[in-house]
């Protein structure tokens, strides 16, 4: 969701005169950025290692990767990439965008810099408010009810692989503004939802929205580490919230875990 094209310039490590420009589509969720194989070809770049990616569902798949110079907006460094193949799209992944130093603007859809200042206050402890404050304008920019219109043909495959029974706990963390929490409930009569988000205000955003629902609530906090030893629950559903995904096959290296 909030995903943009970015223009980025490659060049090739071992001759930068060799350059290419492509359009990537901005994925804060997928590690690596994936290029064209067509595209690095023409740098003339070979493979130096074949690395595992998981999809939603649970499947893996193998995929070259190598190194190229990355330039955007005057900011340049060595990164590395996966070649993508037929179908697929291109995208700008996390680890590129981290090693350039940028942050991703979804409300603006621009990439903005940042300086050491802004990565130490991202690693401190005050980086919970941060992401309070950031989600908070989501929220109040009436993105959180747009989330299930871009996140639905994700879920649904993983929502049956759950196998959820009418008695079960679920836990949603990150909730958003809680159209997933409200599906959630519908399946667990039964049992009991609780949805939570580090932002105060989507959660008041899904409150107001989930009156109707008697096995549902929702509780503003900071996401814990989510593991088998972590949840008391029958099952829980972990989102990043700014991602996106490769199209082509579908290939997602994130969006949702589920824990029985």
């Amino acid at each position: 969701m909030g995903m943009f094209d970015v223009t980025v310039k490659l060049a090739n490590l071992a001759a930068p005169g060799r350059t290419e420009e492509i359009s990537l589509l901005v994925d804060t969720g997928a590690t690596l950025s994936w290029i064209p194989r067509a595209t690095l070809e023409k740098l003339g770049v070979q493979a130096f290692s074949r690395l595992p990616f998981t999809l939603a569902d649970g499947h893996r798949l193998e995929r070259d990767t190598t190194a190229v110079l990355m330039i955007i907006d005057g900011r340049k460094g060595a990164v590395q990439v996966a070649f993508g193949e037929a179908g697929e799209e291109a995208v700008l992944g996390a680890t590129s965008l981290e090693g350039l130093g940028f942050l991703v603007d979804p409300i603006a859809q621009k990439l903005v810099p940042r300086d050491l200042r802004q990565l130490r206050v991202a690693h401190s402890s005050d980086s919970g408010q941060f992401l309070r404050d950031e989600f908070n304008r989501w929220a109040e920019a009436g993105r959180g009810e747009g989330m299930e219109q871009e996140h639905l043909p994700i879920t649904l495959p993983v929502l049956e692989k759950m196998r959820l029974a009418p008695t079960d706990n679920v836990l949603d963390l990150g909730c958003g503004a809680g159209w997933l929490s409200r599906r959630l409930a519908k399946l667990v009569p039964e049992g009991r939802v609780v949805g939570m988000d580090i932002s105060d205000e989507m959660i008041r955003h899904a409150r107001r929205s989930s009156v109707d629902f008697d096995n549902l609530m929702f509780v503003a906090g900071a996401l814990p580490p989510v593991g088998k030893s972590a949840c008391r629950s029958d099952a829980s559903f972990l989102r990043r919230r700014m991602g996106g995904t490769l199209s082509g096959r579908r290939i997602q290296e994130r969006r949702a875990r589920t824990h029985r």
